[in-house]
């Protein structure tokens, strides 16, 4: 795509661990005394699904001769049709992986790396090659592929600067999409206060280090974002800190608006495996505790993260 490095455009597929019917079927075993909760094992089935997609959008441009070249050393690389059929592209992958009933369930995360689309002296961006657009017609093609209704969240969609005024232009648009920024660690270690206009974007968190600094830079931001566009909206889970802190998961559930935890592919299945048996010893505690919040003895799930 253009001036963006090919890893930095990315297209997900978020799924629900809270899937009804047939869908959480897919993704685990279920509880029988918690309809309301996930099933357990429900982290280690979810990213193998999503993780099967990647595996299902190789087959998809390797079926055509037009886009067979765009399947390279095991990666699914940008449809050649542009963005929009991308993200078609993805969530066919995601339906294929997962069933019809847990794409049912499904949406798209795209990290769009606006700030690297940029192009300075020249004051447009290049999203998709050759086609340069200000930040209004920017606005206007984000609406144009969110139509459909299943990209849900767009993370970096402008340029720092343009935050504010692109975040507002696009929610008039389309009121529904979550929109996230993604600060580099050492603005995001430095704010003082959540930038002015932020209430039309939250933030992402970065699960970067171990489970007190992860804890601290929360902290740091939280509140600084807690009456604008709130803090840890996505979460990015990276490769050491599931190594070193398998509870990591829990934490960022319990979270309050996380509603997408991303989970890097470079995360080893060992690494999973102790993160999901940590988050269902978690949920069996909560669901089984001889004392509950409201006395009743039965446990409660919050309803909102998904993972990609």
């Amino acid at each position: 795509p253009s001036v963006l490095r090919s890893s930095s455009l990315q297209c997900y597929a978020a799924v629900t661990p809270f899937a009804s019917g047939s869908a959480a079927a897919a993704i685990g075993d279920a509880i029988p005394e918690a309809v309301d909760c996930p099933p357990l094992g429900w982290v280690t089935s979810a990213v193998g699904v999503l993780r099967g997609a990647g595996a299902e959008a190789l087959k998809i441009l390797q079926g055509d001769k037009a886009s067979a070249a765009l399947a390279a050393d095991g990666v699914p690389y940008g449809h050649p049709g542009g963005l929009a059929k991308t993200l078609e592209l993805t969530a066919e992958a995601f339906k294929r992986a997962g069933g019809d009933a847990a794409a049912a369930e499904s949406s798209g995360v795209l990290f769009a790396a606006a700030e690297e689309a940029w192009i300075e002296e020249e004051g447009v961006y290049e999203i998709e090659t050759g086609k340069k657009l200000t930040l209004e017609q920017l606005v206007d093609f984000y609406a144009e592929i969110t139509e459909s209704g299943w990209l849900r969240m767009i993370v970096q969609p402008f340029r720092e600067v343009d935050l504010s005024a692109g975040c507002d232009l696009l929610r008039e648009k389309c009121p529904e999409v979550r929109l996230v920024t993604q600060p580099a660690q050492d603005a995001a270690d430095d704010a003082r206060s959540a930038p002015s206009g932020a209430a039309a974007y939250g933030q992402a968190l970065r699960l970067e280090g171990s489970l007190p600094e992860v804890l601290q830079r929360y902290a740091g931001t939280e509140p600084l974002w807690r009456e604008a566009g709130g803090c840890a909206v996505c979460a990015l889970l990276d490769a050491q800190a599931a190594k070193s802190t398998p509870m990591i998961l829990d934490l960022v559930i319990a979270l309050p608006g996380t509603e997408v935890v991303c989970i890097s592919p470079e995360v080893e299945a060992e690494d999973l495996a102790r993160i999901s048996a940590s988050v269902d010893q978690t949920m069996i505690g909560a669901l089984y505790a001889d004392d509950t919040i409201d006395g009743s003895g039965n446990g409660d799930c919050d309803k909102t993260a998904k993972l990609v």
